[in-house]
Parts: structure tokens; C-alpha cells; sequence
């Protein structure tokens, strides 16, 4: 493969600590202890072991919560320093595969600017509730993608590699059955890509409706049988090298049944679902992505110069389509501003909005992956995207593309930094009402509940984060006022049993 453009190696490495940074900082915030973070964390801590409430995210759950039981075997107790290595976890799982993706991308101006776009518009407007699988699920789909578009055909390690995500996709999130089918087809493409003939068996078929069976067994049967399936296949392809290309079709051909299989559980998930009102309404927060302007202006930015590449797209080797869209990344970079200026109102960034957005989020990450997949090198798209595909190949367009990919996921830092620091001051303010009062009290003795820190409270998550901050046995134990929460996820008994656990942070 070509080596990285100048252009692309600023953008990459741009993007990449970029992402990394913010990883790190919002871990050392404790953010993942807002929402239901709180109650994955504060159940973790005292059964000292892993905790998954729904099969079709296992996984997902059950890798970002290492970190965590790691601190906990090796006798960590202070919740401020678990509260951070959760975050670890947590931010750490989808940043993992987004750097995956970029690094896959990163020889390819095109495919590395959608890359980094879909970072912008997917992942920074929709992630303030970190501890949600559908940000493993986006990241997952959208490095698959990069992984299966960068090569011309079937090859061993890449076989290898797209079988370990596709396994990991079993049991991620409910996203995934409309992104498993695409990604499914990618796979199964390249298992039928060009390459030297083979003598066709049936082995391969065999093994992929094998994988499909064993993986809608149980939760970690796939694993169970997959780990001997591959060890065999790597001992034959290092024993006959003559059989690498056919074992490398075979892996993709493996892959493609996974992520069906990934499909198929995600579709069972929504059948069987554990809380079915929540099924019921959760698709009508796609009405409220309104509450989450940073995604729309972004979004924004995204449609003109997509419009622009259908209508014009030799213009895309100019500014103009840019300058337009341009304008949107000034907004939504000057968004926060807003919050200064009418600092009474909900006229800002929020974090429940980017919770919402969630469900307008994964549709577009579908998006961006078939993009992923019609702009690849070797694409052979339908005739109206002939022109499109010519204009984007033109370096000065691959470079303008690059510049504003990058420049759409600066415009994201400032509503980024907006919301850490607001969680921030809450936690602060938390922290200081449970050591100022004593016995149980309610948000409306609480500085944690008033303007603007309100906005970051769930009151069914809040005697959580309150018995999560108490410094001492005689910490105060905050509950919402009973007309806010029809259910709390934690009591002030539960405070019992923590034991050795406290936030010695000041």
C-alpha cells in the first residue's frame, strides 16, 4: 500500500491524540459515573465482579469493566481512583477501535477523512453518556469497515483480525442489526475477490454456518468455539503455506456468518427485550436530536458539502462548498458561548441531549460505513457515483476533504470541554453536600441540584453518585424528592455496603 501523504499523516495524528487526550481527560473527570455509569460502577465495586444486565450488549459491557476488576483484585479502594479506571473502560473501548479505524485510513486521503468525520459527527455529539454500548457498537462498525475496505482481496491477517471483530459484534448493542448486515456483505465480498484459484471446498461453508449455529447458542459459546477453530486454521496455514489464500477467504467467509449471527442477536434482543416499555419509547428520541444542537450544526456542515459533491462535485477541488460549510463549524464551534450569554436558559450544550441523539447517531454511523465502502480505491459503484469518485481522487479535493474533516472535529472540542467541565463542578458540588449534611436529605437542601447543575442529575442515578462521593461513614446520603424518581437504581442502605470503599479525594 501507498505510503501516507504529509497531509495525512498531520490529520491522523491530529485526530488520534486528539481522541486519546480526551480519552484520558475525561476518564481523570470521572465521567463515566454519569447516567447509568453510576449504577454499572457503584454494583461492580460491591459484588466485586463483572456486571451485565443486558445479553446483546455482553461484551461490550463486560470489556469496558476490566480496568475495573483489575483495580479491584489488586486491592484498590478509593472510589475516586476506581471512578477513573472505570473510565479507562469505558472511554477507552471506543477509542480503541476509532483509533483502529484511523490507522487502517490513514493511507487513503478519502477514506481518512470520512474517518475522522464520522468521529466528529458520531462520536463527539453523541458520547457524554460514555458508559452506553451504542458507542463501542458505532466505533466497532465503523473500524470493521475501514479493516475491509483497505485491501484489494482476502489476506490471512486481515482475515484473522475481521473474525475477532466480527465475534466481538455478537453481543455489542441492538445497533447492530441494521449495521451486521452491511458489514456482513463487505466480508463476504472480499471472500470472493480475486485471487489466485483455488480448488473450491466445502470446508469453508461448513465452518461459517458452524460459527452462525454456535454463536446463537449462548452468550460465550462463540468464543468457546471459535478460539480452536482459529488456532487450527493459523497451524495449517503456517504448516501449507499454499493454503494461506484459501484460508484467508475462508476467515472472511467466518466473518460474514458473524456478523449475521451479530444480527440475528441483536434482532432476538429486540424481540425479548428486558424492559420493554423503554423498547417502546426509545425510538421516539429521535424526535429530540432538536436538544442536541451541536449534532444538527455538524450535521449541518456534513449535508452541504454532500449536497455540493452530488450536484457539483468538480467543485469540490475548490473552496466554495467548503467557506458554505464552514459557516455551520463556526456556529457550532461558538456554540457554548451561548451559555455565557444566557446563562438561565437551556440554550446550550446537554448532556441528556447527546443521550438522546444516540438514536439518529446509529443510522448515520451506517452511513458513514457504506461511504466507507463506496469510496474505497477499488470501488466500482453505480454510474452517478462515477463522478463523485473521479472528483474525491483529485489531490487537491483529497486534501481539501482531509483539512475539513479535521476541521469539523476541532469545531466539536468546545462543547466537549463545555460539558467536562460542567460535570465537573457538579461532582464538586455533590461531593461538598453529602459531607456538609448528615443522615438522609433531599435535592432541595442540595447546592448539586441547583441551576445549572441540575441539568446533569438523573434522579434515579443520583443516591448512587452520592454514595459513590462520601468521603467518611458519616457522609450524608442524598434521594431525589420522591415526585422525581418513580425508581431509584440505588437506597441509602446499600451505602452499608461499601465498606472499606470511600472517595478520599478532596
Amino acid at each position: 500500500m501507498p505510503q501516507p501523504t504529509a497531509a495525512n499523516r498531520v490529520a491522523y495524528w491530529t485526530a488520534v491524540g486528539l481522541i486519546w487526550s480526551l480519552a484520558v481527560w475525561h476518564a481523570w473527570e470521572a465521567r463515566a459515573l454519569f447516567g447509568d455509569g453510576a449504577n454499572f460502577f457503584i454494583h461492580a465495586v460491591q459484588l466485586d465482579r463483572f456486571v451485565h444486565f443486558y445479553p446483546a450488549r455482553d461484551y461490550a459491557m463486560l470489556a469496558s469493566q476490566v480496568p475495573l476488576l483489575a483495580a479491584l483484585k489488586l486491592g484498590v479502594d478509593d472510589l475516586a481512583w476506581l471512578a477513573r479506571i472505570f473510565g479507562i473502560g469505558v472511554f477507552g473501548l471506543p477509542t480503541a477501535f476509532y483509533h483502529l479505524a484511523l490507522a487502517r485510513a490513514r493511507r487513503d486521503s478519502v477514506l481518512l477523512a470520512i474517518v475522522i468525520a464520522a468521529i466528529a459527527l458520531v462520536f463527539m455529539p453523541t458520547s457524554f453518556c460514555a458508559v452506553g454500548e451504542y458507542n463501542a457498537a458505532f466505533a466497532l462498525a465503523l473500524a470493521s469497515a475501514a479493516w475491509l475496505a483497505t485491501t484489494d482481496r482476502a489476506r490471512l491477517l486481515d482475515g484473522f483480525i475481521i473474525v475477532a471483530m466480527a465475534a466481538f459484534a455478537l453481543r455489542v448493542y441492538e445497533a447492530f442489526v441494521y449495521l451486521g448486515p452491511p458489514l456482513a456483505a463487505m466480508a463476504l465480498n472480499m471472500a470472493r475477490s480475486p485471487a489466485p484459484r483455488q480448488r473450491t471446498s466445502v470446508l469453508p461453508f461448513v465452518a461459517a454456518a458452524a460459527a452462525v449455529i454456535v454463536a446463537l447458542v449462548g452468550r460465550y459459546a462463540m468464543v468457546v468455539g471459535l478460539v480452536p477453530l482459529l488456532a487450527g486454521l493459523a497451524v495449517v496455514a503456517w504448516q501449507r503455506p499454499q493454503t494461506r489464500q484459501a484460508i484467508a477467504a475462508a476467515l472472511h467467509l467466518i466473518a460474514a456468518a458473524l456478523f449475521v449471527a451479530g444480527a440475528a442477536a441483536a434482532l432476538w434482543s429486540l424481540v425479548d427485550f428486558v424492559s420493554p416499555d423503554r423498547l417502546d419509547v426509545a425510538p421516539l428520541e429521535i424526535f429530540d436530536v432538536w436538544t442536541n444542537p451541536p449534532f444538527v450544526l455538524g450535521l449541518g456542515a456534513a449535508a452541504t458539502v454532500a449536497v455540493w459533491a452530488l450536484l457539483r462535485p468538480a467543485d469540490l477541488a475548490a473552496g466554495r462548498p467548503y467557506r458554505w460549510a464552514g459557516v455551520w463549524l463556526v456556529l457550532l464551534a461558538l456554540f457554548p458561548s451561548l451559555a455565557l450569554a444566557v446563562s438561565d436558559t437551556e440554550i446550550r450544550p446537554l448532556a441528556f441531549g447527546q443521550c438522546s441523539s444516540r438514536v439518529a447517531g446509529g443510522p448515520l454511523a451506517l452511513v458513514f460505513v457504506v461511504l466507507i465502502w463506496l469510496c474505497r480505491p477499488s470501488s466500482r459503484g453505480p454510474a452517478w457515483l462515477v463522478p463523485i469518485q473521479a472528483a474525491l481522487r483529485a489531490p487537491g479535493a483529497a486534501k481539501r476533504l482531509v483539512i475539513f474533516a479535521c476541521l469539523t472535529l476541532l469545531a466539536t472540542l468546545p462543547t466537549d470541554a463545555f460539558l467536562t467541565r460542567a460535570w465537573s463542578d457538579y461532582l464538586f458540588a455533590l461531593r461538598t453536600d453529602v459531607r456538609t449534611h448528615a443522615g438522609i436529605f433531599t435535592t432541595d437542601r442540595a447546592a448539586a441540584a441547583a441551576w445549572p447543575h441540575v441539568l446533569m442529575i438523573e434522579p434515579a442515578m443520583l443516591t448512587c453518585q452520592g454514595l459513590i462521593v462520601r468521603s467518611r461513614p458519616g457522609d450524608g446520603l442524598i434521594v431525589p424528592i420522591h415526585s422525581d424518581a418513580d425508581w431509584m437504581a440505588c437506597s441509602p442502605g446499600d451505602a452499608a455496603a461499601f465498606g472499606r470503599f470511600f472517595w478520599h479525594e478532596n
